[in-house]
């Protein structure tokens, strides 16, 4: 059986890289998977990692004679 790490607001925080007030409201939004123990707020990290996997953009195309990625509405070289 594999162990379940369990982050705390802090932990969650530093990891994510970002202010634990901004996570607070991730939290009231239900923006990120979360639980609550006797009104402590928790995090699994596995739960975490898998959030930050499928909140991942696609990597646009980047043209290295402009230096820059195609424009909205913009077709890429080669592109029909």
């Amino acid at each position: 059986m594999r162990n379940i790490i369990i982050l705390n607001v802090r932990e969650t925080a530093q990891l994510l890289n970002i202010a634990e007030k901004t996570l607070y409201q991730w939290v009231e939004q239900g923006k990120i998977p979360h639980y609550k123990f006797n009104g402590a707020v928790r995090f699994n990290n596995d739960e975490i990692v898998e959030w930050i996997n499928l909140c991942k953009k696609p990597v646009a195309s980047y043209n290295a004679s402009t230096g820059r990625s195609p424009r909205k509405g913009e077709l890429r070289h080669g592109a029909i």
